[in-house]
């Protein structure tokens, strides 16, 4: 084993030399050689999936006969017995170039050997297909894979072990699992079933109850109240304060004779006019209140009662005079 693992390193360094125009660089002709004494030595250990995966490594990046022949063998090993001898066809038709070593020479006759043994290992099933209705064209799959409906109904090779066949139409369907042993032939008779469409589930749409009336809470007065105590109020401080006016106006034409008042009456005159503007400040508030006040108590709607309740005060300033509160 160790003077054909050399005699590969010598090819692989001197592939180089046989296709200068796809040569590899040094650093994967190392690679390669790497991979194929981990090959090697996995194969050696009983690893025949973890060797395979290092002689592909290094046949990807070589491409010569010698790696190619290390991953049909372990293909072979591991039961692929149609993979390997597709990897032995490609090695046997590799045409030979000027000044190849001489072991790519070596590699194909090995592969045709090793082809000529595998080729009556390889088991061939025959698969026929019945009940297909009114002709419908045929779909054959192997382990998954679509078969080309030309081969439909002759040998097919496989590799050794189990495999589930299913041939369906548009309509039916039809399956089959075997077993193949190396060198068997098999006859597979799949006859076709219509399949059952599946019947839709309808999920009944459940109507939902339309949802208790809300029942009508009591009419808030809130608002017609708040309105007619502003009203109410304005309409009080109007009334006093115009009261008022009339007191000083009287006064004062009793102290200003023809309307005209001396300076020690300025005073007063002032003041009974800022008392004036608030009385009519007052009276027109109390207006608006009230009529709000009855508008909110006629199309007012019902709604929850007040989260609190209102207060409401007047207040009076110099010229203005108004209603103040939290509602």
């Amino acid at each position: 084993m160790g003077s054909k693992l050399r005699a590969i390193a010598i090819a692989i360094a001197l592939s180089a030399f046989a296709a200068p125009a796809a040569a590899q660089s040094a650093a994967d002709k190392e690679t390669a050689r790497t991979l194929m004494d981990q090959g090697n030595e996995l194969r050696d250990k009983g690893d025949l999936k973890g060797a395979l995966a290092r002689f592909q490594g290094a046949n990807d990046i070589m491409h010569v006969p010698t790696t190619a022949l290390e991953v049909a063998k372990t293909q072979a090993a591991l039961g692929m017995l149609v993979e390997a001898r597709d990897t032995l066809a490609q090695i046997i038709s590799s045409v030979p170039t000027p000044h190849e070593p001489a072991q790519f020479h070596d590699a194909r006759v090995e592969a045709e050997k090793l082809d000529a043994s595998l080729d009556p290992r390889v088991p061939t099933v025959t698969v026929s297909v019945t009940g297909a209705k009114d002709g419908a064209p045929v779909s054959l799959s192997v382990d998954g894979v679509a078969v080309p409906a030309a081969v439909l109904g002759l040998p097919r090779r496989l590799d050794p072990g189990h495999h589930v066949l299913v041939a369906t139409t548009s309509t039916q369907e039809g399956r089959a699992e075997i077993d193949v042993a190396e060198g068997e032939k098999k006859d597979v008779a799949i006859t076709l079933a219509t399949v059952a469409k599946p019947v839709p589930v309808v999920t009944p749409i459940e109507h939902e109850a339309p949802p208790p009336p809300i029942p009508e809470s009591h009419r808030s007065y809130a608002l017609p109240i708040v309105l007619f105590t502003i009203g109410g109020a304005s309409l009080i401080a109007g009334g006093v304060t115009g009261a008022m006016v009339l007191a000083q106006q009287s006064d004062l034409a009793q102290k200003c004779p023809n309307h005209v008042c001396p300076p020690s009456q300025y005073g007063a005159l002032d003041g009974a006019s800022t008392l004036a503007t608030v009385s009519t400040v007052t009276f027109i508030v109390g207006g608006v209140g009230v009529a709000a006040g009855v508008i909110a108590l006629l199309v007012g709607k019902p709604s929850a009662p007040p989260a609190t309740s209102a207060h409401v005060e007047p207040w009076f300033g110099f010229g203005a005079a108004g209603l103040r509160g939290t509602f």
